[in-house]
């Protein structure tokens, strides 16, 4: 998680370095909400990784199905598409995931240099926090027998 999160810090510094010369002419207020989105997305990654990192100890699969869930989880998640194009019908459902939030706010930030709803970022904030928590829990609780097994 920390590797990737300094590649993507990198990124990041270079995206918005290209919209504040290009796209913005200054440097939005927005910019200042990077940070608290940046540490809700580590929250949330390591929430992940945890429980992951658990399951590829006790099962060799784990690293064969990971991929498929990524796409998966790419596609339900707006990278390059806006929440706002998924269909009224399922897009209570689609807003369950807590990526969706999170990259809808990093768009609103970012590309339109505007402060998103407070209400999804308290959504992001705390579902993150609890994912993290519950996949420090999980990872913990099979402390002992890592050693073991590896």
């Amino acid at each position: 998680v920390g590797s990737r999160f300094v590649e993507f810090l990198l990124e990041v510094g270079l995206v918005v370095l290209a919209l504040v010369v290009f796209h913005h002419g200054g440097i939005p207020a927005s910019l200042l909400l990077l940070p608290v989105l940046l540490a809700c997305q580590v929250l949330l990654v390591t929430g992940l990784a945890l429980p992951i990192a658990t399951l590829s100890a006790f099962f060799d699969d784990v690293q064969h199905a990971l991929p498929v869930l990524l796409l998966v989880l790419f596609y339900l998640t707006p990278v390059f598409y806006p929440a706002s194009m998924v269909p009224e019908q399922v897009r209570g459902l689609y807003l369950l995931n807590p990526l969706a939030h999170l990259f809808t706010a990093f768009q609103i930030v970012l590309y339109e240099g505007r402060m998103p709803p407070i209400q999804p970022l308290l959504v992001v904030a705390v579902a993150s926090g609890a994912i993290c928590l519950v996949g420090f829990w999980i990872f913990n609780r099979k402390r002992a027998v890592y050693a073991e097994i590896l």
